[in-house]
């Protein structure tokens, strides 16, 4: 009886085992791939790059919930958004550091922190993170900080490019992470965004800057912890299925 207990618990364990891999594998089949992703205008690159706006309350740049909005923009079909769109980060705080001369001439570097809170980047369907069908996959961001550089000549602003970096967990697959940097460029400020731009955030805002963006690197990788508890063999088979395929 001892014997046929034994057997019973493990024949049990071993169909509890089981179910626990199919469903880690069926969760992992719909996730997205593992691998470094670029913008086309990098070598090698796999997606549209964008445009950006940020809307300014009371008209201020440095206001603290100034909202961040940007999409890809497919020129070719003036459609925003079909590849990625970033909407939410609000400023937080600002750190400027003034480094022009007696004359104006020279650098004004500007670092930011932004809230998060709501704050999400949408990776579309179709794309190489994912196998068509698979869906859209929503990004929740976990944070966003922005360097940017002002170039100056007689106290004129002449120049303005800006450093995003940001990570964040996929929503529907935590175990995978995002992390991304982007160059953005200052194309215009004013009280209206020429028509193809994302619209502005925080909604109501009537006034702001807006610019291109390019460069863009997006890193997605399964967290360490949850390869760890998988084990070197299933962990090394699901990284092998579902790596981005060059």
């Amino acid at each position: 009886m001892r014997r046929i207990a034994s057997q019973v618990r493990r024949g049990r364990c071993a169909m509890l085992v089981a179910v626990l891999v199919a469903g880690m594998a069926a969760t992992a089949a719909a996730a997205p791939f593992v691998g470094l992703y670029k913008s086309d205008d990098l070598d090698g690159g796999v997606f549209l790059t964008g445009r950006w706006t940020e809307g300014f309350l009371t008209g201020d740049p440095q206001h603290a919930d100034n909202g961040l909005h940007a999409a890809s923009w497919d020129a070719g079909g003036l459609v925003l958004g079909s590849h990625w769109e970033l909407d939410g980060p609000a400023l937080d705080g600002a750190v400027v550091t003034d480094l022009r001369d007696a004359s104006g001439d020279g650098t004004v570097i500007i670092t930011r922190t932004f809230d998060t809170a709501g704050a999400t980047m949408t990776l579309a369907d179709g794309m190489p993170w994912t196998d068509p069908g698979d869906g859209a996959y929503t990004v929740d961001l976990d944070t966003y900080t922005q360097v940017t550089t002002e170039l100056y000549q007689g106290w004129a602003r002449v120049f303005v490019r800006s450093m995003q970096s940001f990570t964040g967990r996929f929503a529907a697959y935590p175990t995978h992470r995002l992390t991304g940097q982007a160059n953005w460029a200052l194309v215009g400020d004013g009280p209206a965004a020429p028509a193809g731009y994302p619209v502005w955030r925080p909604a109501g805002v009537t006034d702001g800057a807006w610019g291109d963006v390019g460069q863009v690197r997006l890193d997605i990788t399964p967290e360490p912890a949850t390869l760890a508890l998988l084990g070197p063999g299933l962990a090394g088979a699901m990284l092998l299925r579902r790596r981005h395929r060059r």
